[in-house]
């Protein structure tokens, strides 16, 4: 085996056995796997070297030799060169070592792919097509490896094409979410699933509303998933197709597991519940629903009817579901898709917004808004939603501002706000990272990781410049004194962490005050900024100003959280990386609370790193972790509350924005990265 192929196994090279050693003594594990392998008969018994050499290497990978041989047969010929020259490549792409046990157990046919004719077309594809950045290429191809055993003009390409005519415009969806759509045959996978659907009594428009929603359908096989299902769904929950148009990710749940048993329960305690309610609940919201809810003569639950459900670990959080007078329950909302082609307008703009007259400066400022790492947006979709849930709709033709109809003066201005929030908002993470001596975020290199501190610092200061220049041009005083005041507590906020005294350190009043400047500031001004361009009151501005506020401390919170619980992997970031810097958060002082003993084990973090484990002992045996969760939710339940007292309205535009704007209080507690 050659010295580069065990490297990139990182497996060290054997040393050569004499011929005379080799002929006389075979190696037990070898010869077991040789003679156990499918392909092997008992005239074949002069097995090669290189043959022994290559069964060794796939085993070596932790993949299934029998299995790789089995299902490509062109491996029995291939050289030993040809596979590391597959292996070389594919790590050249960015897919990790460590990722090419599962890739390659799953298509061993990559393995004698041609390079050239086969393999570079697909991340081409990725690159153009897609618009996948290199540094994402992993993300895809784990997410579906037989990407790269498709040919791209008579799969892949046709397969995008189909899709996108259905209406599939979100590209990043399909790269990091659903690429398994683009592998499946348009002809004999994807328009018999459509096909189906129409069959069932869904007119094309309806059926293809449902897998816009529910990409998965395209997925389920026709005979094992759609039939029984349905046929269950139709003669014992005795549903309405109008119910499957609603939720169509009821084809997505378990019949044996999920669908039966949970209907059953419902009909022993004379429910009917609504489908999303019954199925999407975890069985602990499934069991306090079943002993809450009272059964409605009409089968379904009544308009404006609370539930206590309970998201694991996080204590009780109160939701309403609001429902049609029809009792049919509302579709589930996803904010993200409500703006989708907003925000895809918005980080063109970002984009274009920071292109600087010199390279690196130009590519560092870029860093954080390039494809497929530029981050959920979380912002910006905050405050578009805003924009609507304040009575200014949407225009219905946002995909091209070249269009004939152009979004209106004011809602160009509300977007100008999300674009400027997100400048700031990276700019701070730039600086941040600077001042933590962090190597990693959003699951890559930090940009003073990757280009150094200077660069870093400057390309931050560049943002600020331009989102100065975007906010000069709203010509709107107050809102530029709002944003203003943002960036100053910003710096307020993070020179009060690094010059605070050992009492201000212990006082919850003093942290809770500090994460309102580095964190909730941004996103409560940002939101009153929406409210004053539209012309407001200052009651509604003020409400749009405790939404954000609530949210961004509830955020923050659960940030706290996760950097004990959570993993690197998870969050994009180090792990543990407050207390190890000597950053006391919300889970360590309350703590404290119950044990006095640990405020001089935190005083002493940064002189004596073995502290950082024995406060971790603390905090496992306080109710640290948990206090903090409640805490969140309390401010999540009050940003709930600010858009419960906004004017009410009969614009369903608005309602569902504001539904929306709830749903995000729950996602911002129940995240775990």
């Amino acid at each position: 085996m050659s010295a580069a192929l065990s490297s990139s196994l990182y497996i060290s090279p054997k040393k050569p056995s004499s011929p005379q050693l080799s002929q006389s003594t075979k190696p037990t594990t070898i010869k077991t796997t040789l003679h156990t392998h499918p392909l092997f008969s008992v005239a074949d018994q002069a097995v090669t070297l290189q043959m022994k050499e290559k069964i060794l290497c796939l085993e070596l990978m932790g993949i299934d030799s029998g299995k790789a041989l089995s299902l490509n047969p062109f491996l029995r010929s291939a050289s030993l060169d040809s596979v590391e020259a597959v292996l070389n490549f594919l790590q050249s792409k960015g897919i990790y070592p460590n990722d090419l046990p599962r890739i390659l157990g799953m298509c061993p046919k990559i393995l004698t792919s041609d390079i050239r004719t086969e393999l570079n077309p697909v991340f081409t594809f990725l690159s153009s097509d897609l618009h996948v950045p290199d540094n994402a290429f992993r993300r895809v191809v784990k997410k579906c490896p037989r990407l790269l055993i498709s040919t791209v003009e008579d799969q892949l390409k046709p397969a995008l094409f189909y899709l996108q005519r259905l209406g599939f415009k979100d590209l990043d969806a399909l790269a990091y979410q659903d690429p398994v759509l683009l592998v499946s045959s348009v002809e004999h996978t994807l328009i018999p699933k459509l096909r189906f659907l129409e069959s069932i009594g869904f007119s094309r428009s309806e059926a293809i509303g449902m897998i816009l929603r529910c990409p998965a359908l395209f997925t389920f096989s026709i005979e094992n998933n759609f039939k029984p299902k349905l046929d269950y769904f139709m003669c014992e929950i005795k549903g309405k197709l109008e119910n499957l148009k609603e939720f169509p990710q009821y084809f997505a749940f378990s019949l044996e597991k999920r669908i039966k048993p949970r209907h059953l329960k419902s009909m022993e305690r004379g429910l009917e519940l609504p489908l999303a309610l019954m199925l999407k609940s975890t069985d602990e919201e499934f069991e306090q629903l079943l002993l809450q809810t009272e059964p409605s003569p009409v089968g379904y639950v009544c308009r404006g009817t609370s539930y206590a459900l309970t998201s694991p670990g996080f204590g009780s959080f109160r939701h309403q579901l609001y429902h049609q007078s029809s009792s049919v329950v509302e579709e589930e909302l996803d904010p993200f898709s409500l703006v989708a082609d907003e925000l895809s307008l918005l980080s063109n703009k970002l984009r274009a917004m920071v292109v600087a007259e010199v390279p690196k400066l130009a590519s560092a400022a870029e860093y954080f808004f390039k494809r497929g790492v530029e981050g959920k947006q979380f912002r910006p979709t905050i405050l578009l939603l805003m924009a609507t849930a304040l009575n200014v709709r949407v225009p219905e033709a946002l995909a091209a501002e070249s269009a004939d109809i152009v979004p209106s003066e004011l809602r160009l201005r509300q977007r100008g706000i999300a674009e400027i929030t997100e400048m700031i908002h990276v700019a701070s993470l730039l600086h941040d990272d600077v001042l933590d001596d962090a190597d990693t975020r959003r699951g890559v290199g930090s940009l003073n990781f990757v280009m150094g501190n200077k660069i870093s610092v400057l390309a931050g200061d560049f943002l600020l410049s331009r989102a100065c220049v975007a906010l000069a041009a709203l010509k709107n005083t107050e809102v530029v004194s709002l944003l203003a005041t943002v960036v100053e507590h910003l710096v307020t906020g993070e020179t009060m962490q690094m010059t605070s005294t050992t009492d201000q350190r212990h006082s919850m009043d003093y942290y809770m005050q500090k994460t309102y400047y580095k964190t909730a500031s941004l996103i409560s001004n940002s939101c009153k900024a929406i409210a004053l361009l539209a012309g407001q009151s200052a009651e509604v501005a003020m409400l749009a100003f405790e939404y954000g506020r609530n949210l961004g401390l509830a955020f923050q919170l659960i940030d706290d959280v996760l950097d004990f619980t959570g993993t690197s992997a998870s969050l994009g970031k180090g792990s543990l990386s407050d207390i190890r810097h000597g950053i006391i958060t919300a889970p360590i002082l309350f703590a404290m609370e119950e044990f006095p003993q640990l405020r001089t084990v935190v005083d002493q973090l940064e002189k004596d790193p073995t502290n950082v484990d024995i406060a971790l002992e603390y905090l496992g045996k306080s109710k640290g972790i948990q206090r903090t969760r409640e805490l969140a939710i309390e401010h999540a339940n009050r940003a709930a509350a600010a858009i419960g007292s906004l004017p009410e309205t009969d614009d369903e535009d608005v309602k569902r924005s504001r539904r929306a704007l709830i749903d995000l209080t729950h996602r911002v507690i129940s995240r775990n990265k």
